[in-house]
């Protein structure tokens, strides 16, 4: 495995990974890059210099602005907890155009991150000002995907329809832990919106100042969606109609505040 260095081994992310093999850590300088990166199913690290020297100013200094082109990061080649995304700031994503059901309806899904058939890790990562509009997931978008989080900040990230900050449905069971869901909004689901069985996990998580114009401030759950996990705090957040915090419908929640 070898340490590739960008910009001074490639001059942008997506060219690393293209040119990078099983075990490899891409370490990403400070600075911002115009990028939608994919990591192609490769079992890579994929760093701003915070995985050298923990110093978290980094992940402020380390961007990967998408453009309002498609999503900042992408994952839909079966990635596994040995994809590793960490120390970044992703932002002005507005979603990938994708059908991930195959039913021929194509929206756009997850603006910072899409997650399809993927499960890597995600590490103190700042994902904030995103959009997913028409489909939903402004920050994150899982689909029969369960990537894992640490240390992440899911900021100011917008939908007009469901999942300001995570959408989750078909079986996706992401785990955070240690992590913040902030002033995000949706129509339904400001901080998180599940369904079809998915049942995220969550330890120390907090949804603060999340707002739906309609139900689920916080959190909505849906269609035998759950949540399990512990010290989940529900704090200030808000919905024009049902559920400041939380709305649950046809669910059976277990998780503890």
């Amino acid at each position: 495995s070898e340490m590739i260095f960008i910009p001074e081994d490639y001059d942008s992310i997506q060219s690393a990974i293209d040119a990078a093999s099983t075990g490899d850590s891409l370490i990403v300088s400070p600075g911002t890059y115009l990028e939608n990166i994919d990591f192609l199913g490769k079992q890579i690290l994929v760093s701003s210099e915070y995985y050298i020297d923990f110093d978290s100013t980094l992940i402020g200094a380390t961007i990967i602005d998408a453009g309002s082109i498609a999503s900042a990061v992408t994952f839909k080649n079966n990635e596994s907890f040995t994809s590793i995304l960490q120390g970044f700031t992703l932002q002005n994503g507005i979603g990938n155009n994708e059908d991930p059901d195959g039913n021929g309806s194509f929206y756009t899904y997850g603006g910072g991150i899409y997650f399809e058939d993927s499960s890597p890790t995600i590490k103190n990562c700042v994902i904030q000002n995103n959009t997913a509009n028409q489909g939903g997931g402004g920050g994150l978008f899982c689909y029969n995907a369960s990537p894992v989080f640490w240390g992440c900040l899911i900021l100011n990230n917008t939908t007009d329809d469901v999942g300001g900050g995570l959408y989750g449905r078909e079986g996706s069971e992401p785990k955070f832990y240690d992590c913040t869901f902030e002033a995000n909004t949706a129509e339904f689901g400001g901080g998180c919106y599940l369904r079809n069985e998915s049942v995220p996990e969550m330890e120390n998580v907090i949804f603060l100042n999340n707002i739906a114009n309609n139900s689920g401030g916080g959190i909505s759950l849906k269609d035998n969606a759950d949540l399990s996990g512990s010290n989940v705090e529900i704090v200030g957040n808000e919905a024009e109609g049902l559920g400041g915090g939380l709305y649950i419908n046809n669910a059976d929640p277990s998780f503890n505040f």
